[in-house]
């Protein structure tokens, strides 16, 4: 023997080896698979499948899935039968052929025949017809030893533009695959062997435009639906922004500046007034006002410098939410006295109550919201339902399925998402400074850009090659829609009459603290030396204690009464420094008030933060598929 068929023998005799070693890690091969395709002149394939299984163990059968979901596009499958008990499953891109018995298993060979007529419909082009079929789906879970198939066409074809590929997904690779055609130019036949799992054979012919008649059409209602739903949002933002106008605008408040709070108003009261809600730093501001009322007095003890709060009388002309909040800090202590570890302890889990008291007190004559706005609030933002809705269907209204309904929850969290922007940019428009105002709007407009990049890409996911132009133009206008609704929905709210006077002094004494001048300042303090005192629990609510302190760094201010301490340095920022301190040891408070007890929801307080706070490709055509055993 010469030495290359000697090299030629070995080779094969490691091929041979290689193979019976790969098999092996299977429990079943199919060791042939036979396909005959007989097109039809208005494109319906008969697809006639023979495939011969060798089960090494007990198997009932097998499982055939063949596709039928290719974005809008949705092919028929009818006339299906198999030489074999068969159970049909559907679903939106496959139909899945369960075949065999299952009170009973096979095993050796087996041979199952299957066929059924494929109808893949209009192919969309204008300018030629074609044949694109994957006769080997890349969904197989065990190898195919020799595939075998034979296409038959109606009319004779052009062999210059026949393709056939091998390989996985995508690849374009004609490699280990052969096929012939007539004399006729009817019949293409070819083979494939040693095809592994994961890889496609797929066959593409173009033929000319009119080779099929009477095709049935694939009618795409995209267009039409993203029409209806352009209109649809464009007029619900006008009958939001109609509301907001007709019933919800609110006056621009009149600033005047004033140097004391409303009458028989608290910083916590003024805190609430101010944005609606009762912040943990509006909590802390109340020590320095009952100091400066005279209802409690501050000593500084030990190494740490903690502080003792000492009871002097009760806030008797105060609010019940005052009273309330004083009762429940001392309480954490006994006799009048309670100290800084005491209150870490404890009382975080009172303050939720006195948060939901406030509110409460603002309520009825009291409340700081006209109470017909709130409904047609509820109904501008229920408007934004129209474009949640809306998208859904547009996108897909040639098949509604799970895709639909993860379109709507994703449309209904834009709703949630819109509302909290509007909530946090105005509850404290008009306390934030405007270069505060404008960097909040753009952190806003790069979310909802990435909101709309999230929602473009979720629908190309789920609808494959749905006209794209469509996706971009209505996510666009889906996520515009529903944040200006949501926004419109939040400043909906007018404020009421009592409100609108309430945020106008609240304002004015935020002016006052912000942009008093020096020499006003010092006529104030001749009148009353204890001035800075009086306001600093004040613009501690309004987030300018800083300032407050910066304007007294030049003056001497007289210590007051209420605090005693070592190595006192007797000078404004000195209380700033002291406000923050106490901020960062009571954060403590919520987080004993959350691991005892507390609400999980809201647990207590929290004290820190800002003043707290075309040759085609394997498996690019119609069919394949795959199986896999049972």
């Amino acid at each position: 023997m010469t030495r290359p068929a000697k090299t030629l023998t070995s080779a094969i005799l490691c091929l041979c080896i290689i193979q019976a070693l790969f098999g092996a890690f299977y429990d079943y091969v199919i060791d042939r698979y036979q396909m005959d395709v007989n097109v039809a002149a208005d494109g319906v394939y008969r697809v006639d499948e023979t495939i011969d299984f060798d089960f090494q163990t007990p198997r009932h059968g097998f499982f055939r899935d063949i596709p039928v979901g290719y974005g809008i596009r949705r092919v028929k499958v009818s006339d299906i039968q198999v030489n074999a008990p068969v159970q049909i499953e559907r679903d939106k891109n496959y139909i899945s052929l369960r075949i065999g018995d299952p009170d009973r298993t096979v095993r050796g060979a087996q041979r199952y025949e299957i066929s059924y007529l494929y109808d893949t419909g209009d192919d969309g082009h204008y300018d030629y017809d074609e044949f694109y079929f994957n006769l080997v789906g890349e969904g197989w879970e065990v190898p195919i030893q020799d595939f075998e198939f034979r296409i038959v066409f109606p009319k004779p074809i052009d062999t210059d533009y026949i393709f056939l590929t091998r390989g996985a997904w995508g690849s374009t690779d004609s490699v280990d695959a052969a096929y012939s055609i007539s004399d006729d130019r009817t019949v293409i036949t070819g083979k494939a062997v040693s095809l592994r799992p994961g890889e496609a054979l797929t066959m593409r012919v173009q033929l000319s435009e009119g080779y099929f008649s009477g095709m049935r059409q694939i009618h795409d209602w995209t267009p039409l639906a993203c029409t209806v739903f352009l209109i649809v949002s464009a007029l619900a933002v006008a009958l939001a922004f109609f509301l907001w106008s007709r019933w919800g605008r609110d006056a621009e408040p009149i600033v005047m500046a004033r140097y004391e709070a409303p009458d028989g108003l608290t910083p916590m009261d003024v805190g609430y007034l101010s944005d609606g809600m009762v912040d943990d730093k509006d909590i802390t501001a109340m020590i320095f006002y009952w100091a400066d009322k005279g209802n409690l007095t501050i000593a500084e003890s030990g190494r740490k410098k903690d502080c003792v709060f000492t009871r002097l009388k009760e806030p008797v002309d105060g609010s019940p939410h005052e009273r309330k909040l004083f009762q429940q800090f001392f309480s954490c202590g006994t006799d009048g006295v309670v100290t800084m570890p005491e209150l870490e302890k404890r009382f975080g889990q009172y303050v939720d109550g006195v948060k939901q008291s406030v509110a409460s007190y603002y309520t009825g004559d009291k409340s700081l919201t006209d109470s017909k706005s709130v409904g047609v609030a509820v109904g501008c933002g229920t408007l934004a339902v129209l474009p949640v809705v809306g998208y859904a269907v547009a996108m897909t209204v040639n098949y509604m399925d799970a895709a639909t309904l993860l379109l709507l929850v994703g449309g209904i969290v834009a709703m949630f998402v819109g509302w909290l922007c509007g909530w946090s940019l105005m509850r404290k428009w008009y306390l934030r400074s405007p270069g505060s105002n404008i960097a909040l709007i753009c952190v806003y407009c790069l979310l909802l850009v990435v909101e709309y990049a999230f929602l473009v890409g979720v629908t190309f996911v789920f609808n494959g090659d749905l006209g794209s132009p469509w996706i971009f133009a209505c996510a666009l206008v889906q996520v515009v829609s529903i944040s200006v609704i949501m926004f419109l929905s939040y400043v909906t709210r007018k404020r009421s009459a009592y409100g609108q006077e309430m945020l106008e002094q609240v304002l004015g004494l935020r002016e006052f603290i912000d942009k008093v001048e020096m020499d006003r300042l010092r006529t104030m303090i001749d009148h009353d030396p204890m001035v800075f005192y009086h306001v600093l629990s004040f613009a501690i609510v309004l987030g300018l204690e800083n300032t407050w302190a910066k304007k007294f760094s030049s003056i001497t201010i007289e210590p007051p009464n209420w605090y005693t301490g070592s190595d006192l340095v007797w000078d404004a920022m000195f209380y700033s420094a002291l406000s923050r301190r106490w901020r960062s040891s009571l954060n403590t408070a919520r987080a004993s008030a959350a691991g005892h007890g507390a609400n999980p929801r809201n647990p207590g307080m929290r004290f820190g933060g800002s003043s707290f706070g075309s040759s085609g490709f394997s498996g690019g055509g119609f069919g394949g598929g795959g199986g896999r055993a049972w």
